[in-house]
């Protein structure tokens, strides 16, 4: 006679039972597992570790110029499964962008990376249905004019930062120059509207509708003009920072706060106020004075003025004043950090607030790098898009020369950065770059990316990706601003286990040989010697290998285990555990089900 009896079970795989009238069984009868179903929640999909964390990637200048470096950043010592896998492409996110720097070496053009992933409940609009890896340029752009012109941008949808109102007249609160001489070197000089008197508040602000460079980037202002009003030094002068924040965008925060910058968005700051103050640096909303004074505030064109610089390079992110105390120029470092992964994958929003009059302070001709992978596919609500550059442009030479650091050259030659303007030029095809990605199999197949080639855990270089962005794409040789790796199928999360199914209430005859110590101590294995066995109530072991995370066991031939009864009896409860190989608790989701068959010997 065979009997039959299905338990279930929401407590991470382990059933138990009370029956109320007893299964009656004979001496020496038999079990077997018939089914089991069940949705593991906790099976490694990927080990990250020293073996193949590490990434870089190089812009590998081409033939007769010299090859930039690779910088190299490891992702973080982790394990992945379903229920984390999302980590993983936000950490790959982070990691690449590390591998990103302006240098003499290591590069010249700032850029940036961005992984997107499916079912990313970020993406208002759509998804993306395979993994894509995107890298674009990123030119140092004006922040209230076009790069290459002198034209205002035209409209508040194409104005890249908002600006502060008059809440009476509901007018930007500030004069923007659009002096086009000397290079445009004065352009976009801002300062507030006359008639506005100085305040100590954060009111008269203006900041960037879209984050700033995730990867290698710059913010950037001089002080145009800086005069002591005799009154309060907080009603003096202008700040000018980053707001780091885990929003999409900081108009919803500004409008709470009042139409005020508050503390809790003044992540990194600098305030000059008066010439004769040190300059102010504030960290997470707190001030401390620097040992740092204006050298030059007053020059004619501004040019040899002090510049206040933002810069992140790496996973490094610096504050500086750039000064023309000595020819060639002078850093005077601020602030500087190592960015958190949790940093690096936040968004940060470069802005400023002015303080004093018209003509008392002026912020000058502010510059920047935005992330240039704005709302790529239009994944999000948004109508705006950057896929064409559109937002950003494709040049960063002001009124058709230089790029807004050459222009400094005359007085900061030694302290700029050296940017390559032909990265962004189609005329220029001698100098084209063709990227080189370094990154392990392990990390491409979880990916999505065909095993078939990518079969072993070494590294592989990835270079000139066949998916590319050109500024000229009708020109197969032109400079490429953008390539997208996109993988061949959907993540591969691989649960490989095999599972045992333990009968507590009930003494089997199974036995267990898979250790050489069963001891709590922990012991060195030796393949020279012999495992150890053991009594255990093993009443199946089950091997599998999906995808999914979701066991469907249905027995092809019944097992059945003898169990140790030498007399009959009846089964008043009963309890069962299932285990991983490592004899370890597994966490489920929802509802498990197995299913018992007990027969008469």
């Amino acid at each position: 006679m065979v009997k039959l009896l299905r338990l279930t079970t929401e407590n991470d795989l382990k059933f138990e039972a009370n029956l109320d009238a007893g299964i009656p069984i004979k001496e020496n009868s038999q079990i077997a597992i018939q089914n089991l179903t069940f949705e593991s929640t906790d099976f490694t999909a990927l080990n990250v570790d020293n073996s193949n964390r590490w990434i870089s990637f190089s812009l590998d200048r081409a033939v007769n110029f010299p090859a930039f470096t690779f910088l190299s950043e490891g992702l973080l010592n982790k394990s992945y499964k379903k229920t984390n896998i999302s980590d993983l492409y936000k950490d790959l996110e982070a990691t690449l962008n590390s591998c990103l720097e302006v240098s003499s070496l290591t590069g010249n053009a700032f850029g940036n990376f961005k992984v997107l992933y499916p079912n990313n409940p970020d993406y208002q609009f759509g998804q993306v249905e395979k993994v894509t890896i995107i890298f674009k340029l990123s030119p140092v752009i004006m922040t209230f004019h076009y790069n290459d012109t002198g034209d205002y941008r035209g409209s508040v949808e194409n104005e890249l930062m908002n600006l502060a109102l008059e809440p009476t007249v509901q007018l930007p609160v500030f004069t923007i120059s659009d002096d086009e001489s000397d290079e445009g070197t004065n352009l976009g000089n801002t300062t507030l509207r006359s008639g506005i008197i100085e305040t100590s508040e954060y009111k008269y602000f203006a900041y960037s509708r879209y984050p700033w460079c995730k990867g290698s980037g710059a913010w950037m202002v001089r002080i145009g003009d800086l005069v002591d009003n005799g009154g309060d030094q907080y009603t003096n002068g202008f700040s000018v920072g980053i707001a780091v924040t885990g929003e999409d965008y900081l108009d919803e925060i500004i409008d709470n706060a009042g139409d005020i910058i508050p503390d809790s968005l003044k992540s990194f700051e600098v305030r000059v106020s008066r010439p004769s103050d040190f300059y102010d640096l504030i960290i997470d909303g707190v001030s401390t004075p620097t040992t740092a004074q204006p050298f030059s505030f007053t020059t004619a064109d501004g040019m040899e003025n002090d510049h206040i610089l933002f810069e992140k390079n790496g996973t490094g992110f610096s504050i500086k004043i750039l000064q023309s105390s000595i020819p060639g120029g002078v850093t005077v470092p601020l602030y500087s950090e190592l960015l958190t992964r949790d940093k690096m994958g936040k968004n940060m929003f470069p802005y400023f607030c002015i303080f004093g009059r018209d003509t008392h302070a002026t912020v000058g001709h502010p510059v920047f790098t935005l992330d240039p992978i704005i709302n790529p596919f239009k994944l999000d609500a948004l109508e705006q898009t950057n896929d064409n550059m559109t937002i950003t442009g494709l040049t960063q030479g002001i009124l058709g020369g230089d790029n807004a650091f050459d222009n400094m050259s005359l007085f900061f030659d030694d302290v700029i950065p050296e940017l390559d303007d032909d990265l962004f030029s189609e005329d220029n095809f001698l100098k084209r770059y063709n990227p080189v990605l370094k990154i392990n199999g392990s990390i491409l197949r979880t990916l999505g990316f065909d095993e078939s080639s990518y079969p072993n855990n070494i590294i592989y270089n990835i270079q000139s990706p066949t998916t590319q962005m050109r500024i000229d794409d009708l020109n197969p040789e032109g400079q490429i601003v953008q390539f997208n790796l996109i993988a061949d199928g959907l993540s591969v999360l691989v649960n490989s286990d095999n599972y045992i199914v333990v009968l507590d209430s009930n003494p089997l005859y199974s036995y267990d040989a898979s250790k050489f110590d069963y001891s709590n101590q922990i012991t060195v294995p030796n393949s020279s010697k012999a495992k150890r066995g053991r009594r255990y109530n093993i009443l199946a072991t089950i091997p599998i290998n999906d995808n999914n995370g979701f066991v469907e066991f249905n027995a092809n031939e019944l097992v059945y285990i003898d169990l140790d009864n030498k007399f009959p009896q009846v089964i008043k409860n009963i309890r069962l555990r299932v285990l991983n190989k490592n004899f370890d608790e597994i966490e489920t989701n929802g509802e498990s089900v197995m299913t018992l068959l007990i027969k008469d010997n």
